[in-house]
């Protein structure tokens, strides 16, 4: 990511967090509701992330793994992705090893995965 088009990305970024900090998705209607769900009845992968990263905000841990446990579980992931991503340069090998096709279609799997359980065990 360009330095150019970061500054604008963490901007906005912290500004998703500062409303979901302040405002309730389960209470307000400014919270966008998933078409997915809406359409299928099926939850999608990322049903309940709203939620889960409003009740982290809070420090409710608990009920952030009750709304999205694989959002939760890949948060660690996610920040060490941002971090190999925006080193790009100091890191190639680890950047080019995170970014390859094999670690996108492993993603991919854990998601789809992850949205059968959910959807058939309830999970």
């Amino acid at each position: 990511m360009k330095k150019t088009t970061a500054v604008p990305v963490i901007i906005a970024g912290a500004a998703v967090l500062v409303f979901l900090a302040l405002v309730d998705p389960t209470q307000s209607k400014w919270v966008p509701r998933c078409f997915f769900k809406f359409a299928t009845g099926y939850d999608c992968p990322g049903c309940g992330s709203q939620r889960a990263i409003h009740a982290l905000l809070h420090g409710h841990f608990a009920d952030a793994w009750h709304y999205n446990a694989l959002l939760i579980a890949a948060l660690p992931f996610m920040i060490f992705l941002l971090t190999v991503t925006i080193g790009r340069n100091r890191w190639p090998r680890l950047y080019t090893l995170f970014t390859s096709n094999t670690a996108i279609y492993i993603s991919l799997a854990v998601i789809l995965g992850w949205t059968l359980l959910r959807n058939i065990f309830g999970i």
